[in-house]
Order: C-alpha cells, then sequence, then structure tokens
C-alpha cells in the first residue's frame, strides 16, 4: 500500500482518517488543489501554465541548412543568415532553429 504523501493526488483527495468517504469536493476546488499541489521536475502545474502563458515558451524553429544560390555558403532556411565559420550545425547560431526542418 502506498503512503499518503506517495499517492497520486487523486487517489486520496476524498477520504477522511476514519477510512469512510466524503462527499467530493466541487471540481473547481480539486482543480485548484492539483495545480497548486501537483509537481513536474520541481515546478508546479500552475508555474509551468504560468510559463506557457507568458510566452517563456515558444514552439521550437524548424529549418534547414541549403546551400547560397551562389553554390558556396550555406544559410539558414530561416532566417538567411551563413553560419559562422561555414559549418552546418545542428541549430542556427542566428535564430535559434533546429536544423531538421523539411528541405523544400
Amino acid at each position: 500500500m502506498h503512503s499518503k504523501s506517495s499517492m497520486p493526488f487523486m487517489e486520496y483527495a476524498w477520504t477522511v482518517p476514519n477510512g469512510k468517504p466524503k462527499a467530493k469536493p466541487p471540481v473547481k476546488d480539486t482543480a485548484e488543489r492539483a495545480l497548486n499541489e501537483y509537481e513536474h521536475k520541481g515546478q508546479t502545474l500552475r508555474a509551468w501554465i504560468d510559463k506557457i502563458v507568458s510566452g517563456e515558451y515558444q514552439p521550437q524553429k524548424r529549418a534547414h541548412w541549403y546551400i547560397n544560390p551562389d553554390g558556396y555558403y550555406p544559410q539558414c532556411s530561416n532566417c538567411k543568415n551563413e553560419p559562422q565559420g561555414r559549418e552546418m550545425t545542428d541549430y542556427c547560431p542566428s535564430c535559434g532553429a533546429k536544423m531538421d526542418g523539411d528541405k523544400k
């Protein structure tokens, strides 16, 4: 049997010490409590959602390297900049795009 601290939130949310179930709390209270109590990688769900809403987490840009029309220099398909030292890396050093996008 799990200890109360290791049990998932919903399994023990509406029992009392004498073992008799009590009325389920309103959904809003349960959801609010879950947002504030459940943690993933040391952060609550509320903190993760706040970061998403604030724009801190952005969708990953995808691009690919292509050879400049002059036939010599590689360029990023997203920002059109050349990589420093003309080295085609996994990420564009200018815009941060991951270089695994479709080559159109």
